[in-house]
């Protein structure tokens, strides 16, 4: 098992108390940790403090990181990153790195650099960089590197934050977007950091704040040109590399009013190989759906590539890219689906959280309608703008790359779908189909996830197949009451889940049944979990032994070998 942090305090700027009591033993040396669910084998034998998320006693030492990150990354940033977001999007899928100092108290961390993986290789995206200096980034990079982590690092911010600076002095830093209006702050970068010898200065021609200068750099990245950031005389400017063919910049898009103020028209150009013909080669659980729905990805140009066009034979017909102005009114209606999926449930994402945790270090699969489709009360249920014409999310199903030994492995982050708010448009399963035609587009080999007992939307994973328990109790995510789950993904369980009868997976008998609100039940699993046992959950929930309409719901356990 992972060795554990034990208590650990609220970070390295926690003052003494002043109770009368005994003289606190003197920290010890610096030591470096690292934090991952299935950490990469390139690891080999260092002298890292290797934690999991996944152990209860690691809690107050996550906490301490979640608390350094909202007081030297995220706050600053005006970020406000929920502990689920900083669960999801970087202890179960990703990589920290840091430093500590070790007390009679336990481990206390002292600076934090947690990344998660990309799809391009040897690209990872930095979700926190929590440090006092530029002295420590550095060194945190350099380590991740020489632990063949990451070779390039990418990082998105507001243009105000002087965490640029910083970046620009650690290495080359290339612009990847300018100006992205899918945000609540179009006013933001992302950009690429290579760690090494910064640039050379040059004189200052651009201060790129005002917003036709950003536009206009966003129109020149998104026609091809290159473009880098370097430290000038006075300020960080934008240096071209490789200058784009000259075109008017266009106009960046305004987001939608409370009045539904009309909106700029999109760009978005059907597939030309789309056939409005075309069926999956598999019966699903509902084929009436692609009598009318249509299959659309979200996916940066360089992760584009990684996809299958047409899973399941099915070719997908819209393609997103969340680095594209044009595309900005669809991440807007992108939001929307999942605000009526989650917003009851009080865990909708905010749009810098859909953009930095799922748009561009993953990839997103769903199915929409043109906008033309829809009714009025259905345009106006889902915010639609009067002009828009363009794809309308109807299910989507979002997952990033996992950072672990195994290749191929994802992690899934969100999964909304109409089916409840539309009942009229007949998306029964639309959810699970979703889920099913996702993973084949993404080419997943393994998967990791994560939800409530209580959540409804356990019935469609267990349609996978029996689902390995990583943890039953999770006091690192917002909801304790939160089990992590793997399953190796294969055609077989990707066609049982969109409800091919010719695909058979078998229910394997239950050891024990666990019950949706027992916590106590959770927490000794999750003690027996930590201490090297192994189980699944090898169906969905059901009420054993109780009455026909019981409220209490159980869920099948089985006990697996050991390794």
């Amino acid at each position: 098992m992972s060795t554990t942090a034990g208590a650990a305090a609220s970070g390295p700027t926690s003052a003494a108390s002043s109770a009368p009591g005994p003289t606190p033993a003197a920290p010890s040396p610096e030591l470096t940790w690292l934090l991952a669910i299935d950490p990469p084998t390139s690891l080999g034998d260092t002298d890292l403090v290797r934690l999991s998320p996944l152990d209860t006693a690691n809690a107050p030492f996550i906490a301490a990181l979640h608390a350094l990150d909202a007081r030297a990354f995220a706050g600053p940033l005006g970020r406000v990153r929920p502990p689920w977001v900083f669960y999801d999007c970087l202890l179960a899928s990703g990589v920290s790195l840091g430093h500590a100092s070790r007390t009679a108290e336990g481990l206390t961390p002292t600076s934090l650099l947690g990344f998660i993986p990309t799809l391009t290789p040897g690209l990872a995206l930095i979700q926190t960089l929590a440090v006092d200096s530029a002295a420590d980034a550095r060194d945190l990079l350099t380590r991740a590197r020489s632990l063949g982590l990451a070779d390039r690092f990418v990082v998105t911010l507001p243009w105000s934050s002087p965490l640029l600076a910083m970046l620009v002095s650690l290495g080359e830093v290339a612009l990847e977007a300018a100006y992205l209006p899918s945000l609540d702050d179009p006013r933001t970068v992302t950009v690429r950091v290579t760690p090494g010898t910064p640039p050379t200065a040059s004189a200052p021609d651009i201060a790129p704040l005002r917003d036709p200068e950003l536009v206009t750099h966003q129109a020149s990245l998104e026609r091809g040109a290159e473009l880098r950031l370097t430290r000038g005389l006075a300020s960080i400017v934008v240096a071209p590399v490789i200058p784009a063919p000259s075109a008017p910049a266009p106009s960046a898009p305004s987001a939608p009013s409370a009045s539904a103020a009309r909106a700029p028209r999109p760009t978005f150009a059907d597939d030309p190989r789309w056939d409005p013909r075309a069926r999956p080669r598999l019966t699903t659980h509902n084929d009436a759906l692609f009598e009318s729905l249509s299959p659309f990805i979200v996916a940066t140009r360089d992760h584009l590539a990684h996809a299958d066009p047409a899973p399941f034979g099915l070719p997908t017909r819209w393609h997103l890219d969340p680095q594209r102005m044009d595309h900005a009114p669809f991440f807007w209606l992108l939001q929307r689906l999942d605000q009526l999926t989650f917003g009851p449930e009080g865990m909708p994402m905010d749009r810098w959280v859909f953009y930095d945790c799922a748009e561009r270090p993953g990839l997103i699969y769903g199915f929409a309608l043109p906008a033309a489709a829809l009714s009025a009360s259905e345009r106006d249920t889902l915010r639609v703008p009067p002009d828009y014409q363009g794809p309308v999310p109807l299910s989507m199903y979002i997952a990033i790359p996992a950072a672990s030994a195994r290749p191929d492995t994802w992690f899934g982050h969100n999964l909304a779908s109409l089916n409840r708010a539309l009942p009229e448009r007949g998306l029964r399963h639309l959810g699970s189909i979703t889920k099913a035609f996702a993973l084949a587009a993404f080419r997943a080999r393994h998967f990791l996830g994560a939800t409530q007992w209580t959540s409804s939307a356990l019935f469609i994973h267990t349609k996978f197949g029996p689902l390995e328990l990583r943890s039953t109790w999770t006091p690192a995510h917002s909801i304790p009451e939160t089990l992590t789950y793997a399953f190796d993904v294969t055609e077989l369980s990707l066609r049982a889940a969109a409800g091919d009868p010719s695909a058979r997976l078998t229910a394997p008998t239950p050891d024990l049944w666990l019950a949706a609100d027992d916590r106590d039940g959770m927490r000794r699993l999750q003690a027996e979990l930590e201490a090297g046992a192994r189980y699944e959950l090898c169906g969905p929930a059901a009420a054993p032994h109780l009455p026909e309409g019981a409220l209490a719901r159980h869920h099948p356990i089985r006990a697996l070998p050991a390794r």
